[in-house]
């Protein structure tokens, strides 16, 4: 499933402005971002998967996240609990100890990696955010809160919402990659 998850996050494109739509015009007469960038939902460019993470690849590549991150912190259990049961095993063989402990550190860093990346995902799908409009966001509450005013993200739904809104269904779905229908999910 991380392998699927995967492919699909690099081959979807991440998606694009509907043929109808009509972009606003902002005073200065220039377009808005969305419609400058062709993507309704842009999240990031992803230099791991050679594709930007937009409307339509954004649910593979949570779930590309989620498995990556749960098959890091198996293996490392698996080579914990590998290491103590074989450690009386290893005696005074060196090179096998080395080998031990840099898996390990390997496996724990990457563990720590992965789930630090999908914690900060999970938290930007509940609150119905992109990466950019993270950073956005952070400038908008401190000038609301510069001006005495309370500030809170325009598209966010409640939690339940959010992940319905990516996950197109019930929470159960988020683990199965499928393809976003568009014409309907817009």
């Amino acid at each position: 499933m991380c392998f699927l998850s995967f492919v699909s996050s690099v081959v979807i494109d991440p998606g694009n402005v509907p043929s109808g739509f009509s972009p606003d015009i902002e005073e200065d007469g220039s377009e808005t971002e969305t419609s400058i960038n062709g993507f309704n939902k842009k999240d990031h460019h992803c230099m791991w998967i050679n594709n930007c993470v937009g409307f339509a690849n954004y649910k593979p590549f949570v779930i590309f996240i989620m498995y990556a991150a749960i098959c890091c912190i198996y293996s490392m259990v698996i080579i914990i609990m590998s290491t103590l049961q074989r450690d009386s095993e290893i005696g005074e063989r060196r090179y096998v100890k080395i080998l031990y402990v840099s898996c390990r550190s390997l496996t724990a860093f990457l563990s720590l990696i992965m789930g630090s990346l999908l914690v900060w995902h999970i938290y930007l799908l509940s609150h119905n955010m992109t990466t950019i409009e993270y950073k956005e966001g952070k400038r908008a509450k401190w000038l609301a809160k510069k001006s005495g005013q309370n500030y809170r993200h325009p598209f966010d739904l409640g939690v339940y919402k959010n992940i319905i809104s990516v996950t197109l269904g019930p929470l159960f779905s988020i683990l199965v990659v499928l393809k976003i229908d568009r014409e309907n999910h817009l």
